[in-house]
């Protein structure tokens, strides 16, 4: 509208000015060309400017980057460039992340939110959203921050964006907030969909450059749970990063090594390390100077040096008070009050242990379990809804059509029923007679093996729910009494020489043993992670280590994962089996045998105890009766051999077809 104006003030002037002002008009011409040709090599500087700033941030360079942001600034405001303004303070947020300025970022942030409100542009959106759940998730906020990634994926989603750049950034930030909140398979879910995205797109240098981010994310992902795995994909990453000239990702996967390695035990590795990590340059920055020193504090806590372990802890827990970082905070306490603990300073990891079980109760229930549910929530798009609609109008439609279908064949066969009556009455009465019998057979079974089945579920989400508590609720208070008895002597130096007060302390270690035992026979780790051989082997070396029992295991042929739900009732039969030989067979030797051939799955317990007669004692307890239940859910086979004085025998099989993860 206001380029129309000016062409019609043009044409009136040219047309019927006098001829002063037309002279003025033609004089101003010139003036006015020129002002063009700065407003159009400014603009071009800006984006140069721009582009040179945001790759020298991805290189970790922030000081470099701040000298062109602060050259552009002022342009795009005076020439009111509002989307170039946008741009330049979203990399003015992102230069504050990396010095560690989380509040001065997130005031950035919503600054440029307010001055793109009126811009219809899904890609810087997209790109704001993924700065600002960044910025809320260095501090802590994991609901502010999956808030964001919702609104970015559905950006995504619903508009689309024309450089894929941004919609694979934003899945590698999705991915890495599920796997800070320990939901692994939604993790890998995003980073592999960031993966295909990317190789649908390398022909873009800058979709190739994300690649190696996506590979760290997914090796950080099997740090706990394969770190040889991980260590496979971070090196992976390295040589990638390096192919594409990328120093800074190169030092990033190189530390995310070296953690692993820290978690294996490798220290003459991660101290190496350490040693050229100090003169890099790349490694000046608050954040990254708080990963550095809280990686060498744990390595010296583990090398048994709690007074070195101290000074990196405390350097680290004062960057992350400066920048207000909180992804390391809960970490620190933790290494703090074990540093203090081994120092005697008794006081000192009192303070920290409450300060991490505060900093826990806080964050944790809250913020993780909210960032859940709101990605959850990302999951039904308003297209999504489109569909389910349109699918449940469908169903609707065929369920009146089927019903009609219904009506028409009962009534079809009620009549041919009727007339096949007078013909063949007492054949037909039998069979229906037959048939319903053998219905009803079928239908209790069916309703008896789901009644089991809901059952051992149920019982197992129990076992699940008792030792989670007493492994995170029960086991951190008996450690915080622990010190708190440590510190009795403090008080009382002659106590510290007592019977009854070494008794005390005995017996507590003694219970606190007893009380993980219980946890972990509860639901092992070991089972969910590396399948149900490692499972019952640790629990029969455990067994004999701890009752006398001589107690054998053998594996026969290779067993894949099973479906976790067989997996666990296998070793609950096994564990309940070895725990009725313990309490009622008076034997010295047992056996466990696990054969698995051509997709039969067979298990053999056996021992030397005293032995019954089978069917003697059909009330007795659950034990029988439980692993009977048990093999009739996954439909198997039970065989029970025993005599008084001959030991006794289990045998129980499975077809694994169907079971096979």
């Amino acid at each position: 509208m206001l380029k129309a104006i000016m062409i019609m003030s043009v044409i009136t002037v040219i047309c019927f000015g006098s001829l002063e002002a037309r002279m003025n008009f033609y004089s101003f011409l010139p003036k006015y060309s020129i002002f063009q040709e700065k407003v159009h090599n400014d603009t071009l500087m800006i984006d140069e400017w721009l582009a040179k700033a945001d790759k020298l941030l991805s290189s970790n360079l922030p000081d470099s980057a701040l000298i062109y942001l602060h050259k552009a600034y002022p342009l795009t405001v005076k020439y009111k460039l509002t989307i170039k303004e946008v741009r330049t303070i979203a990399l003015l947020s992102t230069y504050c992340q990396h010095t560690g300025m989380l509040e001065k970022g997130s005031s950035l942030i919503d600054m440029a939110f307010r001055k793109s409100e009126n811009i219809r542009n899904p890609e810087l959106q997209v790109r704001l959203h993924n700065l600002a759940a960044i910025n809320s998730k260095q501090t802590g906020g994991y609901t502010k921050s999956a808030w964001h990634y919702f609104q970015a994926l559905n950006i995504i989603e619903q508009h689309g964006v024309q450089n894929p750049y941004h919609s694979i950034q934003t899945y590698i930030n999705t991915g890495t907030l599920w796997r800070r909140i320990g939901e692994t398979a939604q993790a890998l879910k995003m980073f592999h969909e960031a993966e295909l995205q990317i190789k649908n797109n390398m022909d873009n240098p800058a979709c190739r450059k994300l690649l190696p981010y996506v590979l760290i994310g997914i090796g950080q992902t099997y740090v706990f749970s394969k770190p040889d795995t991980a260590i496979h994909y971070f090196q992976k990453a390295y040589s990638l990063a390096g192919s594409n000239r990328q120093p800074y990702v190169e030092q990033f996967a190189t530390y995310s090594i070296n953690n692993t390695y820290l978690e294996q035990g490798k220290y003459d590795l991660v101290l190496d390390y350490l040693k050229l990590a100090e003169t890099n340059p790349y490694f000046k920055t608050d954040i990254s100077r708080i990963h550095i020193h809280y990686l060498s504090g744990q390595l010296y806590q583990k090398l048994n040096q709690p007074g070195k372990a101290v000074q990196y802890l405390l350097t680290a827990l004062r960057l992350s008070e400066k920048t207000k970082s909180k992804e390391m905070i809960s970490g620190i306490y933790q290494y703090l009050n074990k540093a203090y603990v081994d120092l005697n300073q008794y006081k000192l990891a009192h303070h920290y242990q409450e300060m991490f079980l505060n900093y826990i109760e806080k964050t944790s229930n809250y913020e993780s379990r909210g960032s859940v549910n709101l990605l959850l929530k990302k999951q039904m798009t308003a297209k999504e809804t489109e569909n389910e609609e349109m699918k449940l109008k469908l169903m609707l439609k065929q369920k009146e059509i089927r019903e009609k279908n219904a009506w028409i064949i009962v009534i079809t066969v009620i009549s041919l029923l009727l007339l096949a009556l007078f013909i063949q009455h007492y054949r037909n009465a039998r069979n229906k007679q037959k048939l319903l019998n053998e219905r009803e057979q079928n239908l209790f079974q069916q309703q008896e093996i789901e009644k089991l089945k809901a059952i051992a579920e149920g019982e197992e989400r129990e076992r699940m729910r008792i030792a989670y508590e007493l492994h995170d609720g029960v086991m951190v208070r008996f450690a915080t009494v622990k010190m708190k008895l440590n510190t009795l002597p403090n008080n009382n130096s002659q106590l510290f020489h007592t019977e009854s007060y070494k008794g005390i302390l005995e017996h507590f270690d003694q219970a606190t043993a007893e009380l993980r035992r219980t946890a972990h026979n509860l639901m092992p780790d070991i089972l969910l992670n590396e399948g149900i051989t490692q499972a019952i082997y640790y629990f029969c070396k455990t067994i004999q280590e701890t009752t006398g029992l001589h107690l054998v295991f053998r594996q026969y042929g290779n067993l894949p994962r099973f479906r976790q739900e067989f997996e666990v009732s296998i070793y609950r039969m096994v564990q309940e089996l070895i725990q009725n030989i313990i309490k009622h067979a008076s034997a010295e030797k047992a056996i466990v045998q696990i054969n698995h051939r051509s997709e039969l799955l067979s298990v053999t317990v056996e021992d030397n105890g005293c032995g019954f007669i089978v069917g003697s004692t059909p009330n007795k307890g659950w034990g029988l009766k439980g692993l009977s239940s048990r093999v009739r859910i996954f439909n198997g086979n039970l065989d029970i051999q025993s005599n008084p004085g001959m030991g006794t025998t289990v045998y129980f099989e499975f077809d694994t077809r169907s079971l096979t993860v």
